[in-house]
């Protein structure tokens, strides 16, 4: 006598598209480039910033120079200015050797504020 065995069903519901013209492989492709192309675009950024960056590192360094050749000269002026009235004062400088370049003094004396403002302005970005 045959026996019974009992039957199991299992639902199963698959689908399969066949790929006959690369929709798929070309859609997994235009997937990968845009992927690609915002990786090089944050990249692009990137070094944007940093020339950016650089620009602004260089112009202060820069400001930074001129401020101390303002400096130095502003002493040097004084420095001769203060020889010349020396010499007025011990008879050996007339009065228009130091006339001169007292009148001089004034009229070519830097002002600090001169470089300042631009020193100010262009760290601001970076907060130096």
């Amino acid at each position: 006598m045959a026996e019974l065995l009992p039957t199991y069903k299992s639902p199963s519901n698959g689908s399969y598209q066949i790929d006959a013209w690369g929709r798929i492989r070309r859609t997994v492709e235009s997937f990968r480039d845009q992927a690609q192309a915002s990786a090089a675009d944050l990249a692009t950024v990137s070094l944007s910033m940093h020339a950016q960056l650089a620009l602004f590192y260089f112009q202060a360094r820069s400001l930074d120079a001129q401020e101390q050749l303002l400096n130095s000269t502003v002493t040097q002026y004084q420095e001769a200015l203060d020889l010349i009235e020396n010499r007025f004062a011990g008879g050996l400088a007339s009065d228009l050797e130091f006339s001169r370049p007292k009148r001089n003094s004034r009229q070519r004396k830097p002002r600090p504020s001169m470089l300042e403002l631009p020193a100010r302005s262009s760290s601001t970005p970076l907060q130096f």
